[in-house]
């Protein structure tokens, strides 16, 4: 039932109670029925019409109520998708933050990186000031007998030329020694992972040094040591990068100061490099 049906039955109950009031006053006081029927029937019209009014503005109030009620039933919805939209933007800034946050650890970690790899370069690079002062020395040594040092520089030159092309010969040597490197593993697990052939000798001094230099097409390198510290021809010397083995490299031609070695191995997952240390003995 509508709010102007309720009102109307209201206002009919209400009349209706005035109705038989009037009657009943009426008929106990006996007065004139017509006279008084129709001071009362004026005065029920001006109620009807008062009550009428009344209903006309109440159902003017119950519209405009039920149109506000729409409103906010309309603003209600708005700002429900409003705030769906913003949860949403909060949930995108929050994702993006969240990225941001994990590129800026990121980066963080790569600055971090880099500068270990500054530091470790650094630390090379006074490695290799401290190398330079020595050649420098042993250049200045070598100028105070200028004629000597140019000859010998020269046949050093020959003789590296002609290890150059017995290197380069010894390469399809090489092929046959790679072959036989699955047996020759397995003879190394039998020692328990010592690699390399044994010292022929107990006796003899080691001789320690440095890989000058590596030519991988050749398989061969230059080692730091020659005639004067002792090297001879079929040395072997086991080369490794701070305790750990790289591999095992012979002496194939000697100098004063300088010899020309191949690699005869090369541990699983290594290379021989630059600046690598080698020595006779095996550790």
């Amino acid at each position: 039932m509508s709010a102007l049906a309720k009102v109307f039955v209201v206002l009919n109950l209400l009349l209706s109670l005035l109705f038989f009031g009037t009657s009943a006053t009426l008929f106990l006081t006996r007065r004139n029925l017509k006279v008084e029927s129709i001071s009362y029937k004026n005065q029920l019209t001006e109620a009807r019409t008062a009550f009428e009014n009344r209903a006309e503005k109440l159902t003017a109030v119950i519209s405009a109520q039920d149109k506000a009620l729409l409103n906010l039933q309309n603003s209600e919805k708005n700002a429900t998708v409003a705030l769906l939209k913003e949860k949403e933007a909060v949930k995108t800034q929050t994702a993006r933050a969240d990225k941001a946050e994990t590129e800026r650890a990121r980066q963080v970690q790569l600055a971090e990186s880099h500068l270990n790899l500054a530091n470790t370069r650094e630390q090379r690079i006074q490695e290799l000031t401290g190398q330079l002062q020595a050649a420098v020395d042993k250049r200045d040594e070598a100028m105070a007998a200028s004629a000597q040092a140019i000859a010998e520089r020269n046949r050093m030159a020959r003789d590296l030329e002609q290890a150059n092309t017995e290197l380069h010969l010894t390469k399809v040597a090489l092929v046959d020694i790679e072959t036989k490197n699955k047996t020759y593993q397995l003879e190394l697990a039998a020692y328990k992972g010592h690699f390399g052939d044994i010292p022929p000798s107990t006796t003899r001094e080691s001789i320690d040094a440095l890989i000058e230099a590596v030519d991988e097409s050749l398989q061969a390198v230059v080692l730091s040591v020659g005639e004067d510290q002792g090297v001879k021809e079929g040395d072997d010397f086991y080369v490794y990068r701070d305790d750990q083995y790289v591999g095992r490299v012979r002496v194939s031609k000697t100098y004063r100061d300088l010899s020309g070695a191949k690699i005869v191995l090369e541990a699983d997952g290594a290379k021989i490099r630059s600046g690598d240390r080698a020595t006779t003995k095996l550790n």
